[in-house]
């Protein structure tokens, strides 16, 4: 799971005809041509308003995440059928690496170069049972 700080634009229509969308809302994050579902919160507790850019918290919660596109705050798009939203992350909160997630990358180069990412950031916690999968 990573843990950032983003700028997003979600826009009208997402949640029917709804000026926001509650805190803690599921999208999913396109990045490339790869699907990540988040989840989105308001840095005070409140509402997400739409068509406006608003600062957020996004919990990335699964995907083999392009870490390295993701700390350089690449943009984003956000998906649901349609593209309904738009953003780029600032600020990369947290990072953590658990094995259950690791294990359901198939490519071994793949873990370890997420592996070697992770423990460069300062903010990344790697769960010791993630070693003995990479």
């Amino acid at each position: 799971m990573l843990i950032a700080k983003a700028l997003v634009n979600i826009f009208k229509g997402v949640s029917g005809n709804a000026d926001a969308i509650i805190s803690g809302f599921r999208l999913t994050m396109k990045l490339d041509d790869k699907g990540y579902v988040t989840q989105l919160f308001s840095e005070d507790g409140t509402d997400i308003p739409l068509a406006k850019d608003t600062p957020v918290i996004m919990y990335i919660l699964y995907g083999e995440v392009e870490m390295k596109k993701i700390m350089q705050g690449v943009g984003i798009e956000f998906i649901s059928g349609r593209i309904v939203g738009e953003g780029y992350i600032y600020e990369v909160k947290e990072i953590y690496v658990e094995k259950e997630a690791i294990e359901k990358i198939p490519d071994i180069q793949i873990r370890r170069e997420i592996v070697n990412i992770a423990e460069n950031i300062d903010n990344a916690i790697i769960y010791e049972d993630v070693y003995t999968v990479i």
